[in-house]
């Protein structure tokens, strides 16, 4: 686990966001390259250019989706699935209080003006990694 944080936080610091960059720690696992899976989650990061759901989550819950979720589902497997999302979801606002990108970093992702004087103020490269960190484990403690 300490490897794929490592490489999370050199990918974050290259400008991947952050669905990006947990993806990445797992794409070829699951026979994937990590050029595709960025391609992927290119418009992922800043909880989904808005300001929702944080691009960390996002990313985790396509793992998920790779590891747990069936290609041609009955309504239990859908069900099943829907649990694990959910409590990866509300395990990673526990621990850090919500689970929307603008309330975990106090800005408006989706506003050009806000998201600017957050990287002026150097939140992302403070917050993020953090928000990184939770969702690979989580998507780990599934193991």
């Amino acid at each position: 686990m300490e490897d794929k944080l490592a490489k999370a936080l050199v990918d974050f610091e290259n400008y991947y966001n952050c669905s990006q960059t947990v993806t990445r720690q797992f794409a070829e696992e699951y026979g994937l390259s990590k050029e595709l899976i960025s391609k992927l989650n290119a418009g992922y990061g800043g909880g989904l250019c808005t300001g929702y759901t944080c691009g960390a989550i996002v990313g985790a819950i396509m793992i998920l989706g790779l590891k747990y979720a069936k290609t041609n589902p009955n309504a239990d497997d859908k069900k099943d699935f829907q649990q694990r999302t959910l409590k990866l979801i509300n395990d990673f606002a526990e621990l850090h209080g919500a689970f929307n990108c603008h309330e975990l970093i106090g800005f408006e992702a989706g506003n050009d003006r806000q998201k600017e004087e957050a990287r002026e103020k150097g939140v992302f490269k403070e917050s993020c990694p953090a928000y990184i960190k939770t969702a690979i484990e989580l998507v780990m403690a599934f193991d």
